[in-house]
């Protein structure tokens, strides 16, 4: 029975932890830049790369 209880304690630290952290990284995205600068020649990428890329992660792309 002791080893059951530590099991579901074990269990229930763990998924506090998860917790805790899950929310953490959501805040962290929040500080993140909505621009992104690309230091490159623009002939590198395919002629829908960088638009679908703006699409896909929601962020305007500058070359």
């Amino acid at each position: 029975m002791k080893k059951i209880k530590r099991i579901h304690i074990g269990l229930l630290i763990g998924l506090f932890l998860f917790l805790i952290f899950s929310f953490q990284t959501t805040a962290d995205e929040k500080k993140l830049s909505k621009v992104l600068n690309v230091y490159n020649w623009e002939e590198y990428f395919g002629e829908t790369t960088i638009a679908d890329f703006e699409k896909k992660f929601g962020v305007k792309v500058n070359l």
